[in-house]
């Protein structure tokens, strides 16, 4: 495990500690300013417990059972005072956020749910600080770029094409949900796969849904260095596997060895039959991607996604000599 994301999840399983903490002792400044009472009563029940313990360590217990009563009776007159003033009876009970490990992170013996949920967002945090996300999106895309005369190859002209394009990625943006369907941008360098990839992710990041965009050769040059350190647990591949949208961008410039096609075959097929959505960007063509990988590799891609296939020419240049 990566020792600064396990430091940041701590930090932030504290936080939640200090933040549920606060609350708490707001709500029980409010209700003693409107009633002195439960001032006595929480006084009263430190006495108990304190009382409860030293009876616990002299070992007569026969003490016991009237500490008990007078702590119920007290929990009862504490309740009648909240719902008189329209709280609920568990108003000034102590905050959890989780209520399987309270907490503490820890649940029979092993790091609890909420603290893996919490690891995996900060992983998927730190692998999107590497893009810009934030700088792309659906309305800063200029169709005009593209031409506007037919393409005799096409059948349309690349506006016409890119348009079509544009409109169907931003409905899966507004429509996005786990069982949306696993998208293939390709075309040639410059022609805006990046930018609508990220557009994407900027949509379904605002509805609530956790994106990771990672650069291939970035992913799997961490995969690669996580291999070799010794960390059992591999965080990395856990995020790309087990966020909701994946965007794999510029696949086809990462170095490539045997490990590699064995960790792009894990994420591919492993997405597909969890039916959590990819979005796979490159240059290269289909024959191509098959010279490239392995055939089952390329198979599940072209077999399972939806592709689209960008048309046009290098935005970069035209806007570099507009």
């Amino acid at each position: 495990m990566n020792e600064e994301i396990l430091r940041k999840a701590a930090d932030e399983l504290a936080a939640v500690r200090e933040r549920n903490l606060r609350e708490q002792q707001r709500r029980f400044e409010e209700c003693r300013r409107l009633n002195s009472r439960f001032f006595d009563i929480s006084a009263e029940n430190c006495e108990l417990a304190a009382a409860m313990v030293r009876v616990a360590l002299s070992g007569n217990t026969d003490n016991l059972p009237p500490l008990k009563d007078r702590s119920l009776a007290l929990r009862a007159e504490q309740e009648k005072l909240l719902k008189a003033l329209g709280k609920p009876e568990n108003w000034l009970d102590a905050i959890f956020s989780c209520p399987v490990c309270k907490d503490t992170g820890i649940t029979d013996g092993k790091r609890c749910g909420c603290v893996q949920k919490l690891i995996a967002e900060i992983n998927t945090k730190t692998l999107n600080a590497r893009s810009p996300m934030k700088l792309h999106t659906f309305e800063e895309f200029d169709l005009s770029y593209y031409d506007d005369k037919p393409d005799p190859k096409l059948g349309e002209s690349p506006r016409a094409r890119m348009t079509q394009i544009y409109n169907k990625l931003r409905g899966y943006a507004a429509n996005f949900s786990p069982a949306s369907r696993s998208l293939l941008l390709w075309g040639q360098p410059g022609l805006g796969k990046t930018h609508l990839a990220l557009s994407v992710a900027s949509v379904v990041l605002s509805r609530g849904f956790s994106v990771a965009y990672i650069p291939a050769n970035d992913l799997f040059s961490q995969l690669d260095r996580e291999r070799f350190s010794n960390d059992e647990e591999n965080e990395t591949l856990k995020t790309a596997l087990n966020c909701d949208l994946l965007i794999l961008d510029d696949l086809g410039t990462e170095y490539l060895n045997a490990f590699i096609q064995s960790q792009l075959y894990t994420i591919v097929n492993d997405r597909l039959l969890a039916r959590k959505p990819t979005i796979i960007s490159t240059n290269l063509e289909p024959g191509e991607l098959d010279e490239r990988y392995p055939r089952r590799l390329v198979s599940r891609v072209m077999g399972e996604y939806a592709d689209f296939l960008l048309t046009g020419k290098d935005v970069r240049i035209i806007k570099k000599y507009k």
